[in-house]
């Protein structure tokens, strides 16, 4: 690794290790050994996300909320912290023998450098190696020109998730990089759960369509605008209309997850 690349990694491992919340997987530290830098993290039991739809197919439209809350309570904490994930999906959320939701993989987060105001930082592109999963990716993890990274990015992989668990398939689906890329910056065809097949609400259809904006800032700019406020026992509307279309999901069958790769 070159110095400002090893810099940035102990800079957002420390950031991660600061990360406290009972659905993040922890990081204790950050080092560096025989030239190779490492992460010590929390050992979890249980199975991602991902093994439990391919295990179950369906999931009882209750159980997808309940373990999709506290993917959400965690990015908002995250979000405050100016750490992002950037490769959230669903084998980056683990089920643990307890039951327990866990978020993983902060360790490869961005954090968000000092900025003066939104319109600076999300400008800012910076130089490195951006490292996600393509059937989860961002236009602006595709192509700098879409700008920089941020929370908005997490934004748009969660409302993938949410189509994926509805319809029973990836939201983006291509043979290739390319093909991917495309469906991710297509602004004449997003790929909402209409546009998946599922039979949805203005509300729902509206929330998730504007979560998978083209322009980042035609998004909800973080985890907690997107998911709404917290309304005690009650559901914000949209989330209600939800679960209505999980009790009644396409008969589709679920395909294997995707791939990594790392875009220059």
């Amino acid at each position: 690794q070159d110095p400002e690349s090893r810099k940035r990694f102990f800079r957002e491992g420390k950031a991660a290790a600061k990360l406290r919340h009972p659905h993040v997987v922890e990081v204790y530290g950050v080092g560096i050994e025989e030239d190779i830098p490492y992460l010590v993290m929390e050992l979890l039991d249980g199975e991602s996300f991902a093994a439990m739809l391919d295990r179950e197919k369906a999931l009882a439209p209750e159980r997808v909320i309940e373990i999709l809350l506290p993917v959400m309570s965690a990015l908002v904490i995250a979000h405050q912290e100016g750490v992002i994930h950037r490769d959230l999906k669903p084998d980056n959320i683990m089920i643990a023998e307890s039951g327990q939701t866990k978020v993983l993989d902060f360790g490869i987060a961005k954090v968000l450098s000092e900025v003066s105001n939104l319109t600076q930082a999300m400008a800012e592109t910076g130089g490195s190696v951006r490292s996600f999963t393509p059937q989860y990716g961002a236009p602006e993890q595709f192509h700098r020109k879409f700008g920089a990274t941020g929370p908005w990015t997490d934004v748009f992989a969660l409302a993938l998730v949410l189509v994926e668990i509805v319809s029973g398939k990836l939201a983006l689906e291509g043979s290739d990089t390319t093909q991917l890329y495309i469906l991710s910056t297509d602004p004449s065809a997003r790929p909402t759960l209409r546009s998946s097949g599922v039979e949805v609400d203005d509300a729902v259809e509206q929330v998730v369509a504007k979560a998978l904006s083209v322009e980042p800032r035609a998004r909800y700019l973080e985890a907690g605008a997107f998911w709404g406020p917290d309304q005690g026992s009650s559901l914000p509307e949209w989330q209600a209309h939800l679960i209505v279309a999980l009790r009644n999901p396409p008969p589709n069958e679920r395909i294997a997850h995707g791939f990594a790769i790392r875009v220059c």
